[in-house]
Parts: structure tokens; sequence; C-alpha cells
């Protein structure tokens, strides 16, 4: 099975699920600095918005197509990643409630990196997203986009949906970590299972004298052919000497 390095060729890194995941890395510093450093809070909504769509269709001409690569597993998780964590900063300015719901994401960041790295040195293969996660950069993002899109919403609507972000990364979490325990343990049975097949195939091929015995068995069954044809070759002269002198007068 080739390893990661080997998969990661031009043709699965020049995608356009791909491309559309750099673009939203790219995004970024933009939306950024609209809402930041020019205060256009419409503008930075329309890259949002722009983002979450090229979201959306990155993930579906890579499974109608037929274009998903590693490189687009990692590049895709990323792409959000990047785009929640620096939305919640840029809000977290000028909402500070929102601390809480930035220590829990990088608190699920961290955890997923590290199981994710965990199961990548025991299976050697790059996982996916899964439904919950992207259920969770949806609630996540459009909570994220709707505070940012209206500054003035009453501070109970707000609140909730911060409740409804922290419910959704907790729950988020939680289902990854079940995910990346249950892949390591059946990685773990596998080569289990493995090693106790290689154990008794060693037991009966290479431990059982079978092949040995098989050849001493043949030579020595070759070498009493041999000795009994010596012999009858030895007896047949006497028997014909013996009836040659009964012959003569």
């Amino acid at each position: 099975m080739p390893n990661v390095r080997e998969r990661l060729t031009k043709k699965t890194i020049f995608t356009i699920p791909n491309i559309l995941s750099f673009l939203r890395i790219l995004l970024i510093p933009l939306m950024m600095w609209l809402y930041l450093g020019k205060g256009d809070i419409l503008g930075a909504v329309i890259v949002l918005l722009v983002s979450s769509l090229t979201d959306v269709v990155d993930g579906f001409i890579a499974r109608k197509f037929n274009m998903i690569s590693d490189l687009g597993k990692l590049l895709d998780p990323i792409a959000d990643k990047l785009t929640q964590g620096c939305l919640l900063i840029a809000l977290a300015i000028t909402h500070p409630k929102l601390g809480l719901l930035i220590a829990l994401f990088v608190v699920k960041e961290a955890v997923m990196l590290t199981f994710g790295i965990l199961c990548f040195r025991r299976t050697d293969t790059v996982n996916s997203s899964h439904w919950y996660g992207k259920a969770c950069t949806v609630i996540l993002e459009g909570s994220a986009i709707a505070i940012l899109a209206f500054p003035n919403m009453p501070e109970l609507v707000s609140d909730l949906l911060m409740d409804i972000s922290i419910v959704a990364v907790l729950f988020s979490c939680a289902m990854y970590v079940r995910f990346y325990l249950l892949l390591m343990k059946k990685s773990l049975v596998e080569n289990a299972t493995g090693k106790r097949r290689e154990k008794l195939v060693d037991l009966m091929f290479n431990r059982m004298p079978k092949v040995g015995g098989e050849e001493s068995a043949l030579q020595d069954a070759e070498a009493k052919a041999e000795e009994t044809t010596e012999e009858h070759e030895e007896k047949l002269p006497a028997e014909e000497s013996s009836e040659s002198g009964m012959d003569q007068p």
C-alpha cells in the first residue's frame, strides 16, 4: 500500500476542490481586513458567505466527480478551522463573551489534532471530516455571521447563539474522540489478528518437519531401490552360470 507521499501527485494536488480550499484560506485575511481594518461589516459578511459557498461546492465536486484526495482531506478542515478561529477572534474583540467559546474551540482542535496524528501513525490514512464536524461548522459559522451581520441584536439572542455553538463544539469533539478511539482499537485488533495468523502459519509450515521429512523419506526409498537393484543384478550372473554348467555333458 503506497504511503501518503506517494499518493500526493500533481493529479491529486491541483484539483478543483483543492483550489477552492486554497481560495477559502486566502479569503481569511481579506475578511479580517474588512472587519477590523475598515470596519466594513457588509463586506466581511459577503466574504464569509462566499467562503461558505465554496465549502459546499468543493465538497459536492469532490464527491460527484471522484476528486477526493488525501490533500483535500487535510485542506478542507484546515480551511474550516482557520476561518472559524479567525472569525471568533475578530468577534471577541467586540464581544468579550465569546471568550469561553474560543477556549473550547481551541481545546477541541488540539484534541482532534492529537488524535489525528496518533491515528495517522497507526493506520497511515488521512480521515475526512464527518457529518457532526460539518454540522458544527455550519452552526458555528452561521452563529458568528449572524452576530457579525447584526451587531445590535438583542443580548438574549446572541447568548442563545453562543450557547448553541458551545453545545455543537462539545458534541463534535466527543464524537471525533469516539471515532478515533474506535479506529485505533480496530487497527490494534487487526494487527493482533495478523500476528496471531503469522504465528499459526509459522507453527503449521515452518516449525513442522514437513518438507524435510518428505525429502528424507524419498532419499531412503531411492537408496533402498538402488540396493535392491544391485542385489538383483549380482544374483543374475550366478544363476546364469549355474544354468550353463547344467547344460554341459
